[in-house]
């Protein structure tokens, strides 16, 4: 039957199929065709394809099962572990003891121990011990800021097993201290991949230090009193405190003044280095007193200083405490000079004019009251100390103002005060390095006021002063010199070309002066020729863009010129003269400027030297109007 009468048939109404073969073994079963395409659509379904609907919902099934009892599985022996986790850690004794109080600079151990209490084994176990900060661990060589943690391979845990570790380092910390670390064991319960920690924390005091350290000022302090604060440092320690700073830590009423060593960092730091055993640190630190009313303390810290983070690590202090009683006969000194460089920096040759005001704080009279005033440093020169009303005293190197000779001073009532002058003047040239003047002043009776019997009423005020150095710059011009053959007309010749040297010279009297340089410029009319019989090391240049030379000596130390040699530097420049300079004496070289810091004074020294013109006063073969343009 063709495809197209199969179709027509199969939708004509009414059609049987009484020819169509069927299944032997499945049961036919007729079902109503709908009338009429709008009728409800009825399904057909037979026994084979029932099988195959409940197959794949058994599959379906099945397969869900599998899923659930392996995430039920998964889920049951996870939380076993997570249990056994919590179990286990439970029941680990994990302690850690010391035996000794801990002292700074000394070995010091602590005694880890561990008990696993649990019925199964931890395997794989590892201690794991954290030092405190700035420990020093008895295991490899020194690391600074210490070594962070050490780690122990222990191997099985067998239930029952009740061990120990010991763990020592070199403590620093400062007294009073507490110490902060952590230790844990981290292992694996038998047959389990899961890996656990048990860890606890802990602390040790320090009571001590083999890092002595000794701060000595007086307890009592007058206003306006300049003290020296000692430092000391000793180690008693087997092992080297390492890379030691000191750090000192000023209050309100304490003015720094200077030290007996360089500090590292603004006044207030100081790097020491290493300090082994048997060594020793000295620092003196001069400051001034200032009024206050509250105790004030100054400390000292010793420890590491890390100058990347600005950060101090402390192995010990000290702290010293100290009132400021009020002077009962005060005196201030008050210097008036033009050559006064700041703050206790004075030049050499200085003109000082000085008062020294007294006053009496009691609140009773004082009577026959003297005040002094000693002039102590080599620097001064005594010749020129001078005083209307005082009188000096040879002995003593002081001015003095005696009851006898002035009436204020017989009876002083309370609150009374008045002023002496004075003037006195620095040496220019001074025979000593790093050269320091200091006034000492004082007001005093010998005889006790009523209700003062045996307490020290007088007054005191100590002024220091440091001299800065005297250097000296001199710039000079030559046609005529035998360092080297100059050529051209003399005097100068339009179109023509003429050579001359140029000279610097430094010298320098007491303090070494560092990071000095010498700068001048050229003219567009002057061509720089280059250095001349100058020392290899002159470093003196010439920038084409900027016509500026510039000469870098470095260091020039205290005493060049007198001791030792002048330094200096020279070289040649060649100058052609257009018609509109002729008749004129025109400038070579610029105003040339030194500049240099006293290592001393701590100061900028600046000398500056006039420019060289063609007349050339400095060379005595040239004519009269040699330096003068000519056509």
């Amino acid at each position: 039957m063709a495809l197209d009468d199969l179709r027509r048939r199969l939708f004509k109404k009414n059609e049987m199929f009484e020819d169509r073969e069927h299944s032997r073994h499945l049961r036919g079963r007729t079902t109503p065709v709908p009338v009429s395409w709008k009728d409800d659509p009825v399904v057909v379904e037979d026994s084979m394809q029932k099988f195959m609907r409940k197959l794949l919902w058994w599959g379906i099934g099945g397969g869900l099962s599998v899923i659930a009892v392996f995430g039920i599985g998964y889920f049951v022996i996870s939380g076993r572990f997570s249990v056994l986790g919590v179990d286990t850690r439970k029941n680990i004794d994990l302690t850690v003891e010391t035996a000794d109080d801990a002292i700074a600079g000394k070995k010091f151990v602590w005694r880890i121990a561990y008990e696993n209490k649990n019925d199964i084994a931890l395997d794989k176990a590892v201690l794991v011990f954290q030092y405190p900060p700035m420990s020093q661990p008895l295991v490899g060589g020194y690391i600074k800021g210490g070594l962070r943690a050490e780690r122990r391979e222990l191997g099985a845990i067998n239930p029952g097993d009740k061990k120990e570790e010991f763990f020592s380092a070199i403590i620093f910390g400062s007294q009073e201290e507490i110490l902060k670390g952590q230790v844990k064991i981290e292992y694996r319960p038998r047959d389990s991949s899961v890996s656990l920690a048990k860890e606890v924390a802990y602390e040790s005091l320090v009571k001590g230090s083999l890092l002595g350290v000794e701060l000595v000022l007086p307890k009592e302090l007058k206003s306006g009193q300049q003290i020296d604060a000692q430092l000391s440092l000793a180690s008693s320690a087997e092992t080297p405190f390492r890379g030691v700073s000191v750090e000192m830590v000023y209050p309100d009423a304490f003015e720094f003044i200077s030290s007996s060593i360089k500090p590292t960092k603004g006044n207030t730091i100081w790097t020491v280095g290493d300090i082994g055993k048997g060594d020793s640190f000295k620092l003196s630190i001069k400051g001034r007193i200032k009024d206050s009313i509250a105790p004030q303390s100054i400390k000292a810290k010793i420890g590491v200083y890390d100058r990347a983070k600005n950060e101090f690590d402390v192995f010990t202090s000290s702290e010293k405490t100290f009132v400021i009683v009020p002077p009962l006969l005060v005196t201030r000194l008050r210097i008036d000079t033009a050559d006064d460089f700041g703050t206790g920096v004075l030049a050499a040759g200085t003109i000082i004019k000085g008062s020294l005001e007294w006053k009496n704080n009691l609140p009773v009279s004082v009577s026959n009251a003297t005040v002094d005033l000693a002039f102590d440093g080599e620097a001064f020169d005594i010749r020129t100390i001078s005083s209307k009303r005082g009188e000096f005293d040879s002995g003593r190197n002081a001015l003095r103002w005696v009851p006898g000779r002035i009436q204020e001073l017989l009876f002083v009532d309370p609150g009374e005060s008045g002023v002496f002058d004075f003037t006195v003047t620095t040496k220019k040239t001074i025979g000593i390095h790093n050269p320091t003047i200091i006034f000492i002043s004082t007001m005093h009776t010998n005889e006790s006021p009523s209700g003062y019997d045996g307490v020290d009423i007088s007054g005191e005020e100590k002024v220091t002063y440091k001299l800065a150095t005297r250097a000296t710059f001199a710039q000079k011009g030559y046609y005529y010199d035998s360092r080297v053959t100059n050529t051209g007309p003399i005097p100068p010749r339009v179109g023509k070309t003429t050579t001359y040297l140029i000279n610097w010279a430094v010298t320098n009297a007491t303090n070494d002066l560092v990071n000095t340089s010498v700068r001048a410029t050229l003219p567009s009319y002057v061509r720089w020729v280059g250095a001349v019989d100058s020392p290899s090391d002159a470093s003196i240049t010439f920038d084409g863009a900027t016509r500026e030379i510039l000469w870098m000596p470095g260091t020039i130390q205290a005493g060049t010129g007198s001791s030792l040699r002048t330094r200096e530097v020279s070289f040649q420049i060649a100058l052609t003269p257009s018609l509109p300079q002729v008749d004129d004496y025109i400038e070579l070289v610029s105003d040339a400027k030194l500049t240099g810091t006293d290592s001393f004074a701590g100061i900028t020294i600046a000398q500056e030297s006039d420019s060289v013109m063609t007349d050339l006063p400095d060379d005595p073969k040239i004519p009269k109007d040699g330096g003068k343009i000519v056509e």
